[in-house]
Parts: C-alpha cells; sequence; structure tokens
C-alpha cells in the first residue's frame, strides 16, 4: 500500500548580511510563520500527521511566535539545522560545505533550541539542499548524526547531477527510503521542492513551470499517482514560506491531503514512518 509522507523544511530566516531587523529580514521571517500557520491548521482540519523540520535560526529568532502555534496544533517537529548549511559540494552553490566539526556544532545547537523552545527531543533531520545519493559515503557525517541523537535523515531528495526533479527510478531501481550502515534511516525524497518548480529560488533550474496553484497540484498528483500504482512511499519537499507567498490558502497542500484520503492513502509523518520501517 502506498503511503504519503509530508515533510516541509521550516526556515527563511532572512539575509545574514543584513541586519537582523531590516525590512526584508522581516518579511522572510513573516512568510516563514505564515506558511506554517497554514500548513498546521490544514492538518489539523483533517486530522493527518506531517513533519515540521525546523532551522534552529529561525527558532532562536521567532521562538515565541513558534511556541505558541505549537501549542494550538500536535505535529511532529525535527530539525533542519541551524543556518542552512551545505553536507557536501554543489556546483550550483558558491558556498564551501561545512567541516564535520562544523555540522556537528550546527546539530547541537539546533536540537538544544528545540528542548528549550519545544520540549522535543529530536530523532530526525532534513539536510538542507538535499543530494543526490543523500549521505551515502559520509561515514564521519553519518557517525556524528548518529551520536546526536538523529536516527532518521532526508537528504536522498535530488537527481543525477543534483538536479530536480528527484526520480523515482534511479538507475533501474526505485527511489525508497533504506538503512545506511551505522543504522540511520535515509527517507529520499522524491519530485520537484515546491519553492523551485514556483521559480522562487534564482539559482535552480528550470527558472519556473507552474502559473498557478491549480498547475502545481497536477504535479504532486501525478507523483502520488504513480506512488499508488507501484506501492510506493511517496515524499515531496515543501516549504512553508513558499507556501506563504504563492499560495496563501494552501490549495496544494489541502487538496493534495483529499486526494490521499479519498484514495485511502496513509498520510504518515517522518517519524511515525521511521518507527514503521525500522520495526
Amino acid at each position: 500500500m502506498a503511503n504519503l509522507v509530508l515533510t516541509y523544511d521550516f526556515e527563511r530566516y532572512g539575509n545574514p548580511s543584513l541586519p537582523i531587523n531590516h525590512s526584508k529580514n522581516r518579511q522572510d521571517r513573516r512568510f516563514a510563520l505564515n506558511g506554517l500557520n497554514i500548513i498546521l491548521k490544514i492538518h489539523k482540519e483533517h486530522n493527518v500527521g506531517g513533519t515540521i523540520f525546523i532551522l534552529g535560526r529561525l527558532l532562536e529568532l521567532c521562538h515565541k511566535e513558534i511556541t505558541e502555534l505549537f501549542s494550538k496544533y500536535s505535529f511532529d517537529i525535527q530539525q533542519h539545522t541551524y543556518s542552512h548549511i551545505l553536507f557536501k559540494e554543489d556546483k550550483n552553490r558558491r558556498r564551501t560545505p561545512a567541516t564535520p566539526l562544523e555540522i556537528k556544532h550546527e546539530i547541537q545547537i539546533t536540537n538544544s533550541l528545540i528542548k528549550k523552545y519545544l520540549d522535543i527531543d529530536v530523532i530526525g533531520l532534513s539536510v538542507p539542499i538535499g543530494y543526490h545519493n543523500g549521505l551515502k559515503g559520509k561515514k564521519e557525517i553519518l557517525k556524528i548524526l548518529k551520536n546526536e541523537g538523529i536516527r532518521y535523515v532526508k537528504s536522498d531528495s535530488r537527481g543525477p547531477g543534483n538536479k530536480l526533479p528527484a526520480p523515482f527510478i534511479v538507475n533501474g531501481r526505485l527511489k525508497q527510503p533504506y538503512f545506511y550502515e551505522n543504522g540511520i534511516l535515509e527517507l529520499t525524497g522524491q519530485g520537484w521542492h515546491d519553492c523551485v518548480i514556483k521559480g522562487l529560488v534564482p539559482h535552480e533550474m528550470p527558472k519556473k513551470i507552474i502559473n498557478s496553484p491549480s498547475e502545481e497540484l497536477k504535479y504532486y498528483i501525478n507523483d502520488l499517482n504513480f506512488a499508488i500504482k507501484n506501492n510506493l512511499i511517496y515524499i515531496p519537499s515543501f516549504h512553508p514560506w513558499s507556501i506563504a507567498m504563492k499560495d496563501p490558502k494552501g490549495f496544494v497542500i489541502e487538496n493534495l491531503i483529499k486526494y490521499a484520503l479519498k484514495n485511502n492513502i496513509e498520510i504518515k509523518s517522518a517519524s511515525e514512518l521511521f518507527y514503521t520501517l525500522k520495526n
């Protein structure tokens, strides 16, 4: 039976080169918070699970608003690093990948912030931007993650060349969750990242391929239908800020959920999937 796992990378705290209270940075955080509110309301209305992967810096800056929102809604909360660092080299980005020690620090500080403000012990991590083949071959990084309490990651969410969309089939094999040698679960991700399909990330290709939420929904429904036909786990990648900017009514998320429920597809959080596969 197919599963739909809904995950959201809660990020966009602003441009670190600008003053923290610069109008653009305040606007970025407002988009992120508005998007989170939209997502939580829709999930509560339909009584289905999902996972928010929180960026530590955003939680640090907006902990009052975030704590208030999560006091109203029950939701799976995990982490997305502290400052959206790179775990691996990506030719589309000019930043240098973080060292293992920097990664360790980012995981530690974000775990501490989530425990401090939300009283949650983190077990999951969404690796920023995602990579083709995820963290395969990165034994030192995987060891650090496990030592810091991470039991599953979402890092394998792009196709060959680190390009999108992430295909369901790579080299003749279906792209589905798998375990690394040290026991950490890789969730994997398929399809478009929502901020890219909308043309909101200038350095990504294509620049834009949809013009409305209804067009966007068709892409996700098509992927979900493939998962249904082949009894697969489907894990698309969404971002609250992207939803708030281009789909403020949450049309895509709500109707994707409705379609899944209509077709008797089980909708899970990332943590629920982890415990299911672990057992």
